[in-house]
């Protein structure tokens, strides 16, 4: 073999891989026509020349079938750009074909070009008005691209045409939850499951959105269900089960599901370790939420504490570009901060190994608006979960997750497919530029008494459970006057709670139910309650760390997953142990002896507010220091060429 002929083989199937068709397809010509029968050159040639056979546009079907199965194959194995190269070639010859027009539009869906997948969807529509999976897939459009209310027209017309169109009807819930409308959503559920009865999605949507309104009687009856959902077959959002078990060796188990089922991208392989060190390591942060959002105030000020002399920050932003104070705070704080919204998740991670990012750091998991895809195709050669969720990604894409010694003890690092890096101390950076309103407010004001005592909540509706408020409600029954405060997420809530306390022999009219106010206000009122109490199988988390930062104690109880340890977590890191219980008897003794003893809470509250100021939680600096060694470690593994493995960091960095 010549050995320039070698060095152009070698040299087209890296442009295959890195998707540069034309490139490798130029010099696959250029090589058969110095040596016609070279079997890879035509191989690869072939590859790339689906209409090679194709005379026009009146031949069979089974041959343009052929290649929509081609097409629909390289899809599903996340090669768009491939599909769309293939799929306009095909176009011109086929421009009334409703399945490629489809194919097209689904295409640029995932490129992010909705304008341009809605226009290939509305010419199917011409061709054939009356294809239910097209009002389905240009329904994905409008909502991706923003326009939900247009949304849900296309799926709604989907439905009319076909009334047992599963998918658009799940989609249509989708959309009515996204709008806030949770009845109407769950009424979608149920439509679905009267169609299909046992289909786990449509079952785990429902209980999930009845979790939010604190409509907990399904969900009673259903525990043996609960447990196997998402488990085998069918796929489940991995965090919607959550709420409902503590059972972080199913969690996982529902996360590679679910990864299996829903992640298309196909890793492109990263050259070798490189031989030079990298001075300055880049660090890549990847979110939706870098906006008015609990995690930018969580992790704005990290941000502005690296160390800038051994690392340089990189922000891609792929969510709402609003103009809030919190993402020009957000934009100031970063080296160099991308607006990566509209770009396909192949490109975003290509544009962070333009970068050349050593370490990328995805702040969703699986939360809204995440883009798992864009590790599935490899940002960087290492990449690290942190933030979004404590629950393993179910895949080999994250090579680490970022947590604390007691979130993930050692003894629980098997629920997780991905290596721990284990912190000292769990520190929840606050954003010191949050504004406390100064306007004073009473209790009167807020709708509570004067002199009672004040157990409240502020956290998510769906994370209150049956177990935690039959404890809440034992123990207004036995503190004469005391009251509820629960932060109101949605009208259908309050209903329900006030049914379910006066089943349990409170007066509905002890609950007492907080409306949304603007943040200044909200944090604000933290200093009217008494005690915050967090829940059990997902704990309360920033509105935790919000009530601690605020001088109002928090009591939680110590559970088995990650997720139901983040109060102790932020416990821990204050120094206060006293107030973590490690059963439910515990939980609500501690309420009792907490609300029965004003002397002892005062003296709790007093060790609050000092080891706000001295102790590791609320300390940006040090948790950037610590995030930093656990950078440092992870990347000379692997410039030594060893795999990833959990990383314990030392507390004498303080």
């Amino acid at each position: 073999m010549d050995l320039s002929v070698e060095k152009l083989l070698h040299r087209a199937k890296k442009l295959m891989k890195a998707g540069k068709f034309p490139e490798a397809r130029k010099i696959y010509k250029e090589i058969l026509a110095r040596f016609p029968q070279n079997r890879r050159a035509k191989e690869g040639y072939d590859k790339l020349q689906p209409t090679k056979t194709i005379k026009s546009p009146h031949q069979t079907s089974e041959l343009l079938q052929d290649h929509l199965q081609e097409l629909i194959n390289l899809y599903n194995r996340g090669r768009v750009v491939e599909v769309l190269l293939k799929a306009k070639e095909l176009f011109p010859l086929f421009p009334k074909n409703v399945d490629l027009l489809n194919i097209l539009g689904a295409t640029n869906v995932v490129l992010q070009k909705f304008d341009e997948a809605i226009k290939f969807y509305k010419r199917a529509l011409k061709v054939e008005p009356g294809y239910p999976g097209t009002y389905l897939n240009i329904g994905t459009a409008f909502k991706r691209k923003g326009d939900v209310d247009a949304a849900l027209e296309s799926y709604q017309k989907a439905t009319e045409i076909k009334p047992e169109y599963v998918e658009a009807h799940l989609n249509m819930g989708n959309a009515f939850n996204k709008l806030g409308k949770i009845d109407k959503s769950i009424e979608c559920c149920e439509k679905v499951l009267k169609i299909k009865p046992n289909y786990q999605i449509a079952i785990a949507q429902k209980l999930y959105r009845q979790a939010h309104i604190c409509d907990w009687a399904e969900i009673e009856t259903n525990r043996k269900v609960i447990s196997k959902l998402g488990i085998s077959g069918e796929f489940v959002d991995p965090l919607s089960l959550m709420p409902f078990e503590d059972a972080p060796d199913r969690h996982r188990k529902r996360a590679e599901v679910y990864a299996k089922n829903n992640l298309k991208g196909i890793s492109i392989p990263f050259p070798s370790v490189p031989t030079k060190k990298s001075q300055k390591l880049r660090i890549g942060y990847f979110s939706s939420d870098f906006r008015d959002h609990s995690v930018a105030y969580a992790i704005a000020d990290i941000f502005g504490s690296h160390n800038r002399d051994r690392f340089k920050i990189y922000a891609y932003s792929f969510g709402p570009g609003e103009a809030s104070k919190m993402r020009k705070k957000i934009i100031e704080s970063v080296d160099v901060f991308n607006e990566v919204t509209e770009m396909s998740d192949r490109d975003v991670a290509l544009l962070a190994r333009q970068d050349k990012i050593d370490i990328a750091i995805d702040l969703n998991g699986y939360t809204e608006g995440s883009r798992s895809d864009i590790f599935a195709f490899r940002a960087a050669p290492i990449q690290m979960h942190f933030w979004g969720t404590a629950n393993s990604s179910g895949t080999n894409n994250i090579d680490y997750i970022i947590s604390d010694d007691l979130a993930i003890s050692q003894n629980h690092e098997h629920f997780y497919n991905e290596s721990i890096i284990h912190l000292p101390e769990w520190i929840q950076a606050k954003y010191f530029g949050e504004q406390i309103s100064k306007i004073p407010i009473t209790r009167s004001e807020m709708g509570l008494p004067e002199k009672s005592f004040v157990f409240c909540y502020f956290s998510n509706s769906y994370k209150i459970s049956s177990s935690e408020f039959d404890i809440w409600m034992r123990v207004l029954n036995k503190i004469k006057g005391s009251v509820l405060w629960i932060y109101k997420s949605n009208e259908w809530m309050e209903k329900h709670l006030k049914l379910e306390a006066n089943k349990r022999g409170v007066n509905a009219e002890r609950l007492v139910f907080a409306e949304k106010k603007p943040h200044p206000v909200h944090l604000a009122r933290h200093k009217l309650a008494d005690l915050f109490l967090d829940t059990f199988n997902v704990n309360a988390g920033v509105t935790a760390g919000d009530a601690l930062w605020l001088g109002l104690p928090v009591v939680t109880k110590l559970g088995k997953g990650a997720g139901a340890r983040t109060g102790g977590s932020l416990l821990k890191s204050l120094r206060l142990p006293e107030l973590i219980t490690k059963t439910e008897k515990e939980y609500e003794d501690l309420l009792l002896c907490l609300a029965n003893n004003p002397e002892r809470l005062n003296k709790i509250k007093k060790k609050l507010i000092r080891n706000c100021l001295v102790k590791p939680l609320f300390n940006s600096e040090l948790f950037s220091k610590y995030l930093e060694e656990g950078y440092l470690q992870a990347y000379q593994r692997y410039f030594e060429g060893k795999n990833p493995r959990s990383i314990n960091i030392a507390k004498d960095l303080q």
